[in-house]
């Protein structure tokens, strides 16, 4: 290994590495699905497709710290998830996203209109808080 040597203290030091692109650095114009079923994810990434967002999948025990980092404009969860309502509505209302509970029995075109619509409604708000 190459190392230079600090002239002070004697010390070898690593050479610098470039830094490494942290995930998850596009903000706002994500959709986050919550352990989604296959056709809940089937049906978000159709309404990612058509409204230019990026689909982004999580677990429950990391759902928390995704949302806080991407500020989704979408939060979807099926209702037989462990995170409790009231959980998820501060975390919606915290990073300026539109929550959407699934029932196990809506899929399909249904939700993907529902994601599409929640989508473009909070792009619609986001714009007219910045001004």
């Amino acid at each position: 290994m190459n190392y230079d040597t600090m002239s002070t203290m004697g010390e070898k030091t690593p050479p610098v590495r470039p830094s490494v692109p942290t995930p998850f650095v596009d903000h706002d114009d994500t959709i986050v699905m919550v352990a989604p079923s296959a056709m809940t994810r089937v049906a978000c990434l159709d309404a990612a497709i058509e409204i230019g967002a990026r689909p982004v999948q999580v677990t429950p025990e990391n759902t928390l710290k995704v949302v806080a980092t991407v500020r989704p404009l979408v939060i979807v969860v099926e209702e037989s998830t462990q995170l409790s309502s009231s959980e998820l509505t501060d975390l919606a209302v915290s990073v300026g996203a539109q929550l959407l509970v699934v029932a196990p029995d809506e899929v399909g075109l249904t939700l993907a209109e529902r994601v599409k619509l929640a989508g473009r409604a909070s792009r619609i708000l986001r714009s007219r808080s910045g001004e």
